[in-house]
């Protein structure tokens, strides 16, 4: 495979006990959803998270990259060395303080804001259900198949991380940005090649 489209999509490697964030309404009623907007925060920002109370875990357990609202990433202080230590092109880490069920509160953690969005789904290969009429986003994707021609027309440093323009969800990570991420050691994590990657 050509470097250029060698491409990952990062995943927990035991879901089940590693709780979901999602925007801590009590102490930040305006939202993180102002990451979607695709713009760099002040220096002064930060993101109040919270474990996902609809969907309480036993035994919670917090690894080194986790989800927020299935659309952005939680990274650690280990994480976030590493990254810092490079200039990766559109991506801003955002600090967070992210709060428990029992109201603990836990710092060192980063948010991934990602200012880069690109469309990348071959539509003839990737295997989906619709596409949206009104948001034009791709639903029921079963099977993603990278259409080269449309990220080639996107330099290369310009696309070492970034979200699907067909599905936010998505978030797309070059190998040598997982290579970067990987020589921290991080725990919980694992990288699946988009390509392999099943709904």
């Amino acid at each position: 495979m050509n470097n250029d489209f060698d491409y990952y999509v990062i995943n927990s490697d035991n879901p089940g006990n590693v709780p979901l964030m999602v925007n801590d309404d009590e102490f930040d009623s305006f939202g993180i959803g102002v990451l979607s907007q695709y713009r760099v925060m002040d220096s002064d920002f930060i993101g109040h998270i919270a474990f996902n109370p609809t969907i309480k875990i036993a035994k919670p357990r917090l690894i080194d990259a986790m989800s927020l609202r299935g659309t952005c990433c939680v990274f650690s202080k280990k994480i976030y060395d590493v990254l810092n230590e490079h200039n990766i092109k559109h991506l801003q880490l955002v600090p967070a303080i992210i709060r428990g069920y029992k109201d603990e509160t836990f710092d060192g953690y980063w948010i991934a804001n990602i200012l880069q969005k690109v469309a990348f789904f071959d539509e003839e290969e990737t295997e989906f259900g619709y596409i949206g009429a009104s948001t034009g986003t791709w639903g029921s994707i079963e099977k993603i198949v990278l259409d080269r021609e449309k990220l080639a027309a996107v330099p290369l440093e310009e696309r070492l991380v970034f979200v699907s323009k067909e599905n936010c969800a998505f978030i797309l990570y070059h190998k040598s940005v997982v290579d970067i991420i990987m020589s921290a050691n991080p725990e919980g994590i694992v990288f699946t090649p988009v390509e392999e990657w099943e709904g």
